[in-house]
């Protein structure tokens, strides 16, 4: 807590914003190439139906990384 860059020293001392320090903290990063690949690999596997696979490329899309540069 001690390390954490407070923008005044009321917020220091708020439940809601330390909590709010410690979430940002702990929330891993994203490895953005590594996301991109995973997002490019995706391949419609056979059997796979074609609303399967658009559900699929839709739920890759909504993870908050940005897969353009």
């Amino acid at each position: 807590m001690n390390n954490f860059v407070w923008a005044t020293a009321e917020e220091r001392g708020n439940f809601r914003a330390v909590v709010n320090k410690f979430k940002d903290y702990c929330q891993p990063l994203k490895n953005i190439t590594i996301e991109r690949f995973n997002f490019n690999s995706i391949v419609q596997r056979e059997g796979e139906t074609f609303d399967s696979f658009v559900t699929e490329l839709q739920n890759k899309t909504a993870t908050p990384v940005s897969l353009v540069h």
